[in-house]
C-alpha cells in the first residue's frame, strides 16, 4: 500500500485588528496537509504588536523581510529567518513607513513614505543601507516596485515612473503624469501592467508595450 505523502504549505498573513481606534497587527503562519484538512494560525515567535502594522513583505536571501508602519510617516524593517524575528541593522523609524519591498540583483530595494506626498528609496545589500542615486523625496512615495526585462521599475504617488538598471536611474519615456499616480506594478505573461489612481475611487490599468 502506498504511503500518503504529506505536503506542507506555509503562508504568512497579516491581520489588522482595530480596537479603540488603535491598529494592531499580528503575523500568522498557516499550515495544511493533503491527508486531512487542518488549519493552524500561530503568531510568529518574538513578534510584538507594537512593531506596527505590516505594509510590505518580500524574501531576500534566505529571509522573509517585513516592513511596517509604526506611527504617522514612520516604520520599521524586520527580517525573519524561519525562527527569529530581528530588526534590520541600521534601520531608523525616521526613514519612513515601508510602502514597498522587492529584490533586484543581489540587493533588497525599499520604498518608504516620509510625508503625505514624499518618500525615500533605499537599497540594502544585507549589511549597508544606502539611498538609491541620491533619490530626492520630491519624487514621491514609492508604491509600485517590480523587476522587468533586467530593469527595476519604480512608480510613485507623484505620478512619476522610473527604470533602474542597477547603476543609472532614468524616467520611462512617453509616460504622462496625467495617467495618475502609480499604485501597483505587476508582470503578467511578457508584459508589465501599471495600476494607477486618477481620483477618488478612480484609476487606470495600463499595459506597457514598448518600454524605453
Amino acid at each position: 500500500m502506498r504511503k500518503k505523502q504529506k505536503v506542507w504549505l506555509s503562508i504568512f498573513l497579516s491581520s489588522i485588528l482595530i480596537a479603540s481606534g488603535i491598529i494592531f497587527v499580528i503575523i500568522f503562519k498557516f499550515s495544511c496537509t493533503n491527508q486531512k484538512i487542518s488549519t493552524y494560525f500561530n503568531q510568529l515567535f518574538g513578534w510584538q504588536e507594537t512593531n506596527g502594522y505590516v505594509s510590505s513583505l518580500t524574501t531576500f536571501g534566505n529571509d522573509l523581510y517585513i516592513g511596517t508602519e509604526t506611527s504617522n510617516h514612520k516604520g520599521k524593517l524586520f527580517k525573519f529567518d524561519g525562527t527569529t524575528v530581528t530588526l534590520v541593522n541600521n534601520w531608523q523609524e525616521a526613514n519612513g513607513y515601508v510602502s514597498s519591498l522587492t529584490t533586484f540583483g543581489k540587493e533588497l530595494y525599499i520604498g518608504t513614505k516620509t510625508d503625505d506626498e514624499a518618500g525615500k528609496f533605499f537599497k540594502f545589500d544585507g549589511t549597508a543601507l544606502t539611498l538609491v542615486n541620491n533619490w530626492p523625496e520630491a519624487n514621491g512615495i514609492v508604491y509600485g516596485l517590480t523587476t522587468f526585462d533586467n530593469n527595476l521599475y519604480i512608480g510613485t504617488k507623484k505620478g512619476k515612473f522610473f527604470k533602474f538598471d542597477g547603476v543609472v536611474l532614468t524616467p520611462v519615456n512617453n509616460w504622462q503624469a496625467t495617467n495618475g499616480w502609480i499604485n501597483r506594478l505587476y508582470i503578467f505573461g511578457n508584459d508589465l501592467y501599471i495600476g494607477t489612481i486618477t481620483g477618488e475611487h478612480k484609476g487606470k490599468l495600463l499595459k506597457a508595450t514598448q518600454l524605453t
